[in-house]
């Protein structure tokens, strides 16, 4: 999944008044282990423009959890939270992200996949932002076609990789 990322610092107080954006992308490899839950790797890299401006890198574990069947109907909304290392030198070592989002279906594998989230960069130098991101998904489903054929095939354990690209 690759998403652009528009966001804005709101913690601390000094940080939120002194920058007016963040700009950035993030990629998530994810493993859907059922309809209804994914896990995933992600990296992330905002900018934050202000003088002078600091780029923020990060790498993720995270989970989606779809309260309906993702990919079964039109919309899949879900709730996402994360923990990750800091990759840059500035805040602490450590963060937490959480936030709500929609998978749409378009066509076949498509997906256009939008969300809103706050990130929590640890002490020391902590700080928090909150973000929107959107993207297109694609969704690969990895099964032969033998396993797709045979209809006692648990597709709840089927491994399927959710990309995506703005």
């Amino acid at each position: 999944t690759l998403f652009g990322v528009y966001g804005s610092p709101v913690q601390p107080t000094a940080l939120a008044d002194s920058i007016s954006d963040a700009v950035g992308l993030n990629f998530l490899g994810e493993w859907n282990a059922s309809p209804y839950v994914s896990l995933g790797l992600s990296y992330e890299r905002t900018n934050f423009y202000y003088s002078p401006g600091f780029t923020l890198s990060m790498a993720n574990f995270e989970g989606r959890l779809f309260p309906m069947a993702n990919g079964k109907d039109k919309f899949s909304p879900y709730l996402y939270g994360g923990a990750g290392l800091n990759l840059s030198s500035v805040g602490g070592p450590f963060q937490l992200k959480a936030g709500v989002g929609t998978r749409v279906s378009m066509i076949g594998p498509l997906f256009l996949d939008l969300a809103v989230g706050s990130h929590w960069i640890q002490p020391p130098n902590d700080f928090q932002y909150v973000d929107v991101r959107a993207g297109l998904s694609w969704w690969l489903d990895l099964k032969t076609e033998s396993q797709a054929a045979d209809p006692q095939e648990d597709t709840r354990a089927s491994l399927k990789e959710d990309f995506s690209f703005l």
